[in-house]
C-alpha cells in the first residue's frame, strides 16, 4: 500500500519486513507503519482519512467543502465508507 509520512520528519515503516525511510511528505510503499506519522495515500475515488493526532482522524475529499472530523479508527472508517456509498449515487 503507498503511504505518505505526514510527522514532522524522516520516519521508518516495514514493507515485507524491510525498513523503508520517508521524508516529510514523502509516499513509500509500506505494509507495517505507525498511523500517525503515515497516512495511506489518496484513493482512486480522492477521498482519504487521514489521522491527525490523538485518536481523532478527518477524512477529505470531493464535494467536502471541510474535512469531516471523527474520533476513532473504527467511526473514521465507518463515516468514509458512507460518504463514499452517498458519492457513487
Amino acid at each position: 500500500m503507498k503511504i505518505r509520512n505526514i510527522s514532522t520528519g524522516p520516519r521508518g515503516a516495514y514493507n515485507a519486513g524491510k525498513l523503508v525511510m520517508a521524508e516529510r511528505g514523502e509516499t513509500i510503499e509500506a505494509d507495517d507503519y505507525a498511523a500517525e506519522w503515515f497516512s495511506a495515500d489518496e484513493s482512486e475515488d480522492g477521498f482519504r482519512m487521514t489521522h491527525v493526532g490523538a485518536g481523532w482522524y478527518e477524512i477529505t475529499g470531493p464535494g467536502l467543502d471541510e474535512p469531516i472530523k471523527e474520533r476513532g479508527e473504527e467511526a473514521a472508517s465507518k463515516a468514509l465508507a458512507e460518504i463514499r456509498e452517498i458519492a457513487e449515487g
